[in-house]
Parts: structure tokens; sequence; C-alpha cells
């Protein structure tokens, strides 16, 4: 549990940069397109932390952690420029959906077909659970930019029901901040990032395995062979080591 605290307190980190400068540019009354570049800039840095986390997360849900922090950092300095890329795409893509959302709620969207208000729904919650494999998989596989990409929408709909439970998971601190309101901001500083990454974890670790490499099994008649081998070693170097006393004790008897 402190583990998983600690980690959600490392991702937040990440995020006050762009929290700070979309601070800063609104008091200093700056134009809202360099408003939204700023602070699309700055929330880059969220790809590696999401990285670091996903791969913290997946060592604990199988046994392997070691240093939280140094693992963190670790996998946020190894996967960075990835990692910043893309972070790149998903904000550009949210910022895209973002719009077309907002356009739907002004008065003028009364007239906008009801036939293309639904594709742009669902288009958006799906690319929502597809953004929710990109960091783990960038954190676990070695792959180019596309290949990183293209993966999170095959194990999104390979995988689509433990996808609905890691979007669920995902969006449960939002619904509890919706309902309970600032009365939830300890506890989401506390669990509100790692606690659903790591129920995510749990649940796409099962799939992970599958596309790992297994580790090559040792056959009964190999253990035969490879036990007879050691046991041969061991008596040479037994003998070896006879040897050497041996001619020890007669260079000592000649000095003497």
């Amino acid at each position: 549990m402190a583990d998983i605290i600690w980690l959600n307190l490392l991702t937040l980190i990440f995020f006050m940069p762009a929290i700070g400068l979309f601070t800063l540019t609104v008091s200093a009354g700056l134009p809202v397109p360099l408003i939204i570049l700023i602070t699309w800039a700055a929330s880059l840095l969220v790809g590696p932390a999401y990285t670091g986390l996903h791969y913290v997360l997946l060592k604990m849900v199988r046994d392997e952690e070691g240093y939280i922090t140094k693992g963190f950092f670790k996998s946020f300095r190894e996967n960075f420029r990835q990692s910043i890329a893309l972070a790149a795409v998903v904000a550009f893509v949210t910022a895209v959906l973002a719009a077309d959302l907002w356009l739907l709620t002004v008065p003028q969207a009364g007239s906008f077909p009801v036939m293309l208000r639904i594709p742009i729904l669902v288009v958006t919650v799906y690319l929502f659970m597809v953004s929710l494999w990109i960091f783990p998989l960038e954190a676990r596989f070695v792959n180019k930019v596309s290949k990183t990409l293209k993966n999170a929408f095959f194990m999104s709909i390979l995988a689509f029901p433990r996808t609905l439970g890691m979007a669920v998971m995902t969006l449960l601190p939002v619904l509890l901040f919706w309902f309970f309101g600032l009365r939830l901001v300890p506890f989401l500083i506390m669990f509100g990032i790692s606690g659903p990454a790591f129920v995510s974890a749990l649940l796409y670790n099962k799939i992970f395995k599958r596309f790992e490499p297994e580790e090559e099994a040792t056959s009964s008649d190999e253990e035969f062979v490879l036990a007879e081998d050691a046991e041969k070693s061991d008596n040479t170097a037994e003998e070896i080591g006879e040897d050497n006393v041996k001619s020890e004790e007669g260079g000592n008897g000649e000095d003497d």
C-alpha cells in the first residue's frame, strides 16, 4: 500500500509543470492558443512518468519489484524519448476529440446530424480504451512508436473484456470526484493514478505473458547429463586440489 501511494506521488510530480504553466499563462493573460500550446508541451512529461509507473507496477504484480523509486526513474530515463513521442500522439488526438465534443455542446450544434454525433462518441470511447494499453506496452516491450500504437489497437480488441475493466477502473476516480467533490482530494492524491493502474496491471499481466518469450525448459535427460558433467568436474577439481597440496608439501619438504 505504501509503495502504491509513493508511486502515485512520483507520478503526480510530472503533472505539476503543466498545471503550473497553465496557471501562470492564464494569470498573465496570454492568448488562448499560446496557453494551450505551452500546457500541451508541458503535459508531455506525463508520458515517461506513466511508463515508469507501469514498469514498476508490473513488477509488483509479479513479485519482482526491487527499489520502487530507482525502478521508476530507470524506466523513465530509458523510455524518455519514445514515451514523449507517444504522449504527443495521445495529447494531439485528445485535443482533436475534445474539440469535437465541445462543438457538440454549443447551441449551434443543435442542427448537427445525430448520425455523425454517435460515431464521434464511439470513436472517442474506443480511442480512450486504446490509450490505456500504450504506456504499459512501452514499459514492457521494445518497439518503435508506430509498432507500439499498432499493438495497443491489437491488444484492446484481443483482450476486450480486460480493456473494459481497465477503462472502468481508470474512470472510477473521476466518477467518485464527480459525486464527492473536494472531500475526495486526499484519496486521489494517494491512490488516484497508481490505484487504478495497479488493478490494470493485474488485468494485462496474463495477456503480456502470452507474448513474452518463454524460458527454455530442461528435459529430464538433459538434467541427468548436466548433473553427470557437474559431478565429473567436481571430481577433477578435487584431484587438481590434491595435486596442488601434494606439490606444496613436497616443496616445503625440499626447502626444509
